[in-house]
């Protein structure tokens, strides 16, 4: 009869493996590509956000505003965008003298650190149910629901938890 021996290093490498595994099938991890989320988030940030298609308790109407979430973008769906969600289905959403309006309310930006300004206007749209109205905090050179409208929430791969690297970016959101 063979006797097995476990060393330490063995359980370094079991536990490193089972960390793997559960990050690879709670979480997802993305490279920032653009600076449209500045100040919040910079180019080459690495973000870690929750994965719906293995989170059985992941409910996409969860989503509130002001989250920051990854989606396939609605006309390059093969490229994902993060950006911040400022309208969810059913709010009439409006953009004017470079002010986000919220069902008639002026849209409450204090996660916000530093807005650039938004540089265009929308008129007052309702968002369709099941989707979100999102902006980039760097709204002066950001792609976003002015641009392509509202992201119909199959589109959301992830919400954003936290910014893991580098280390003098981290944070919780």
């Amino acid at each position: 009869m063979i006797k097995l021996r476990w060393h330490w290093v063995d359980y370094i490498f079991l536990v490193i493996i089972l960390a793997l595994l559960v990050r690879s099938f709670l979480f997802q991890s993305y490279k920032v590509d653009s600076e449209s989320m500045l100040p919040t988030l910079a180019k080459n940030d690495l973000i870690l956000c929750y994965n719906p298609f293995f989170l059985k308790n992941f409910d996409k109407k969860k989503i509130h505003r002001n989250d920051i979430v990854v989606f396939r973008a609605p006309v390059y769906p093969h490229e994902e965008y993060v950006k911040r969600v400022v309208g969810l289905g059913g709010d009439k959403v409006a953009i004017v003298s470079n002010c986000a309006y919220i069902n008639g309310k002026k849209f409450d930006e204090k996660k916000i650190k530093s807005n650039t300004g938004f540089y265009s206007s929308v008129p007052e749209i309702t968002v369709p149910s099941n989707s979100i109205f999102v902006l980039g905090d760097n709204r002066g050179r950001s792609s976003d629901s002015r641009s392509w409208g509202a992201v119909s929430l199959t589109n959301v791969n992830g919400k954003c938890i936290l910014i893991y690297w580098p280390l003098s970016h981290f944070h919780f959101f």
